[in-house]
């Protein structure tokens, strides 16, 4: 070992401890280019109360519960082995797979049960599990393989901002700092030195330049998230405020252009900006926050929602193709009956072999009705093809087609891709019906076209409007105004009708 190195390591083990227990807690942990640390004080931190507060504009009451049952039983385990308070250290070289976590080890503590859980060996399904946990520096390490050889071989590394930025944070259950090194600020500067115009084209200098930012969690007297930036200089505090100022303007014009986000707008003029020397502090309430991130999360489990219910739609659009393939081009009957004429089994049913589930087809009892004590219980391994978003129930689905007469399901008959003289295109297989239509996946029930549909009522609402399957194996997404008119001529399979793009 050269002798530098020698002094660096000497330098770097006799520094002044922080002032701060937190901070201290992990100083052993953090290197030189951790950029950002999330802390979670396990002992105070009510997360089914921060849940609630937060989702209630994004989720149904039904969803934040399945949303945060995981999470909650998995803190709740963590504090029933002893601990306390838990540290996320975020370095680049760890991503993007998963960073750093740290669980100091405080008096009555199982590490051993900690590792267990934060590694994924403990009883339950954990919402996420590190690949390697050790117990190091007296605190539970959760990590890689390569982060845990770097901790362990590296020398304590100076972050005074650290500690700075712990004891601005105030007592709050939760806190993001963000402490970037220097050679990060460096290469932030080079490859942006300014924001999007759409954000204002805001200099990043007041955030290069600054010493630490950090967003805390506050819970008494009132449930607030409070962000402060040390920007290093009074003027740079106000440049950035006025510049975020201006970007989020510009941000929330943008959306009321698009007329679908005036919530947003709204939340976004109820943030409270103010400077204090170099600090730039800015407070949202909780349910502020939620009416923030509300509207781009609901557009995204929307946007999430479609795209799984596009896919299983052309799952089953392949499988009726390939039905047809293998049945002299004739498509399934829309169910299958008995020699009397009863109905027996849906065909949902008789697609499972070209939708690779050979295997379930082959339990059922053809000759028996949906309902007879053998086929009935079958109705809860429904493949996953079946299950659509937002339908609750064991074995029930969404996925209907349309059924009647005209249709390319009359019944028990069978046509062929050659009676579609419609063509393909216009012609509807099948749609995704709203949940509240929702039926057993194994039953002989679809969707009866009659005359006088309400398309708002039957299909499932996306925001942009609902999906349904074309006979061409093409999923397009209808306008929530489409006419009852149109919608009925798009199920006919010869009604002759002309029907443009700009009707649906």
């Amino acid at each position: 070992m050269s002798v530098l190195s020698m002094i660096t390591i000497l330098a770097a083990t006799m520094l002044p401890p922080p002032e701060d227990p937190r901070a201290g807690a992990i100083a052993p942990f953090v290197g030189a280019e951790v950029f950002a640390v999330l802390h979670v004080d396990l002992v105070s931190l009510d997360l089914d109360d921060l849940a609630d507060r937060v989702l209630s504009g994004v989720l149904e009451p039904g969803e934040i519960d399945e949303a945060k049952a995981g999470v909650v039983a998995w803190v709740e385990a963590l504090r029933g082995a002893g601990a306390e308070t838990l540290y996320v250290l975020v370095e680049p070289k760890d991503l993007p797979g998963l960073p750093v976590v740290v669980v100091p080890l405080v008096e009555g503590a199982d590490g051993e049960a900690i590792g267990r859980i934060l590694c994924g060996n403990a009883e339950g399904e954990p919402p996420v599990a590190w690949p390697t946990c050790a117990i190091l520096r007296g605190a539970v390490f959760a990590g890689s393989d390569a982060a845990l050889e770097r901790i362990r071989t590296a020398g304590a590394t100076p972050r005074p901002e650290l500690d700075e930025a712990f004891a601005a944070s105030g007592d709050g259950p939760a806190r993001v700092l963000i402490i970037p090194s220097a050679n990060q600020r460096r290469v932030i500067e080079e490859l942006m030195p300014r924001l999007p115009e759409s954000f204002g084209g805001l200099s990043t200098r007041p955030l290069t330049r600054g010493k630490w930012a950090v967003v805390a969690l506050e819970t008494e007297p009132n449930a607030v998230a409070r962000a402060i930036v040390k920007a290093g200089s009074e003027e740079w505090a106000k440049e950035l405020a006025e510049g975020l100022r201006t970007g989020l303007n510009r941000f929330g014009e943008g959306l009321r252009s698009g007329g679908s986000a005036q919530e947003f707008v709204e939340a976004l003029g109820r943030i409270a900006f103010s400077v204090e020397g170099e600090e730039l502090r800015i407070a949202v309430s909780l349910e502020q926050a939620g009416a923030l991130v509300g509207i781009p999360v609901r557009n995204a489990l929307a946007e999430a929602s479609r795209a799984r219910s596009v896919n299983n739609l052309k799952q089953i659009g392949l499988a009726m193709h390939n039905f047809a393939s293998g049945n002299q081009s004739s498509l399934p009957p829309a169910y299958s009956t008995d020699a009397e004429g009863r109905p027996l089994l849906s065909w949902r049913v008789h697609i499972l072999p070209y939708i690779e589930q050979k295997s379930l087809y082959d339990q059922f009892h053809l000759d028996e009705p949906w309902d007879s004590p053998h086929n009935k219980a079958l109705i809860d391994q429904m493949p996953e093809t079946y299950r659509g978003p937002g339908v609750s129930g064991e074995g029930m689905t969404a996925y209907l087609v349309p059924r009647g007469g005209e249709t390319a399901f009359p019944g028990t008959d069978s046509i062929t891709f050659r009676d579609v003289r419609d063509g393909t295109s216009n012609t509807i297989m099948v749609v995704e019906a709203h949940p509240s239509n929702a039926v057993v996946w194994t039953k002989p029930d679809d969707w009866e076209v009659q005359e006088g549909i309400d398309p708002a009522v039957l299909v499932r609402q996306q925001p942009a409007g609902f999906i349904a399957l074309f006979m061409d194996g093409s999923a397009r997404t209808f306008r929530k105004a489409i006419s009852p008119e149109v919608l009925k001529a798009l199920t006919t399979i010869s009604g002759g009708e002309v029907i443009s793009g700009n009707d649906f």
